[in-house]
């Protein structure tokens, strides 16, 4: 009884984690397909520039539709064709244009140079922790690829713990059957069948 016990939990757990990994990997390339057409981006964190508030590895979801204000987070498109995620520590005017000045929590300066507005992605609107891993590893195809055997794993292995749960419960009325025959009467239906 304790054998079927074991590997029914193990079952159940492989199972909920097939789900799990199938939803969240769907829902991020929705998100990052759908997103952008309704004014929201994703953006996986990689420094801790931004830490306690964010951590490394969370997920940003971006609103593209708010301008800036002062102790808002945003997103913001440097020169090189990359992103940072900080703080608005101040908003100013020069010569009509305005520009942001950004600081990440950790750091105690702010950013070296004013960002324009124009670069300014957006406001962070939510973020959730560790999210942005799996948003990194789908951005890449080796990453895909690791997503996809860590599927297989778990759908192989939720096989087998199927096939081990069958011979189980064969095993399990074997002995139920040997035991009627020995006594000479019959005995009570095993539950569960």
């Amino acid at each position: 009884m304790t054998e079927l016990l074991v590997l029914r939990t193990w079952r159940v757990i492989l199972g909920a984690l097939i789900v799990v990994l199938s939803a969240t990997v769907l829902m991020l390339g929705i998100g990052a397909r759908v997103g952008p057409t309704i004014g929201y981006e994703l953006f996986a964190i990689r420094s801790g520039s931004m830490e306690p508030s964010i951590g490394v590895g969370a997920l940003t979801v971006v609103d593209r539709s708010r301008a800036p204000r002062v102790g808002e987070v945003v997103t913001v498109r440097l020169p090189s064709d990359t992103f940072i995620t900080h703080r608005v520590t101040r908003v100013v005017e020069v010569d009509g244009d305005r520009w942001i000045e950004t600081r990440g929590d950790a750091n105690t300066d702010p950013d070296p140079a004013l960002i324009p507005s124009d670069a300014v992605v957006g406001v962070v609107a939510t973020r959730i922790a560790f999210l942005g891993y799996l948003l990194a590893l789908l951005s890449m195809p080796s990453g895909i690829v690791t997503l996809l055997a860590a599927g297989a794993t778990l759908l192989v292995a939720n096989r087998l713990v199927e096939g081990a749960e069958g011979r189980a419960r064969e095993r399990r009325e074997r002995r139920h059957r040997r035991a009627t025959a020995i006594s000479g009467r019959r005995l009570a239906p095993l539950s569960g069948q």
